[in-house]
C-alpha cells in the first residue's frame, strides 16, 4: 500500500527559515504545556552532541557500544537508516545485516528503495509493518519505513 505519509507532515513545505519563522511565532501554544517545555530546556544538546561519535565500525563494535548502552539503560527508542538503493536488488543484504546485530530497531527507514517490485517486501522482516512512498516520477527514489508491530502507528492520508 503506496502512503505520501512525508507530504502530510504540518511543515513539509516549509523552507527552514520559513520553519524558523513560524516556530518563533508559535513559541508560546507549541510550549504551553509545562513538563514539555521544561523537558526541552534542560535538554543539553551541545553536551549530548558533542558525546556521539561518527566513527566507521564493524557490526561486532556496534553490538559492543550498544550493549554498554542498553546495560545503562540509555535507549528508550531505537533507529536505524540507510539509503537502500534499490530495496528490490538489496533486501537480502538489509535482512542479513539486521541480523548480525544485537538490537531489534523500533523504526527502521529506508531511502532510495524504488519503485521495482516493491509490493514483493512487505513481510521482510517479521515482526514490522511497512510503509512507504514511492517516486512520482521514475523508478529511483522513494521512502520506506519499517516500525515495529508492538508501536501503534496511524496512517495519514
Amino acid at each position: 500500500m503506496e502512503v505520501s505519509v512525508l507530504s502530510e507532515l504540518p511543515f513539509f513545505h516549509l523552507d527552514t527559515a520559513e520553519l524558523c519563522r513560524d516556530i518563533n511565532d508559535r513559541y508560546d501554544s507549541i510550549f504551553s504545556h509545562s513538563e514539555l517545555r521544561d523537558f526541552i530546556n534542560d535538554i543539553d544538546v551541545v553536551h549530548d552532541i558533542n558525546q556521539l561519535n561518527f566513527d566507521y565500525v564493524t557490526e561486532s563494535e556496534f553490538n559492543s557500544k550498544f550493549a554498554s548502552l542498553a546495560d545503562r539503560n540509555l535507549i528508550s527508542f531505537s533507529v536505524f537508516h540507510v539509503n537502500i538503493r534499490s530495496l528490490n536488488s538489496n533486501h537480502r543484504k538489509l535482512c542479513q545485516f539486521l541480523q548480525l546485530l544485537s538490537v531489534s530497531f523500533d523504526i527502521i527507514v529506508l531511502t532510495e528503495i524504488w519503485s521495482s517490485n516493491i509490493d514483493c517486501y512487505t513481510n521482510i522482516i517479521p515482526g514490522y509493518n511497512f510503509y512507504y512512498s514511492l517516486p512520482l516520477k521514475g523508478t529511483v527514489g522513494g521512502v520506506g519505513i519499517f516500525v515495529a508491530d508492538t508501536l501503534y502507528c496511524s496512517e495519514n492520508f
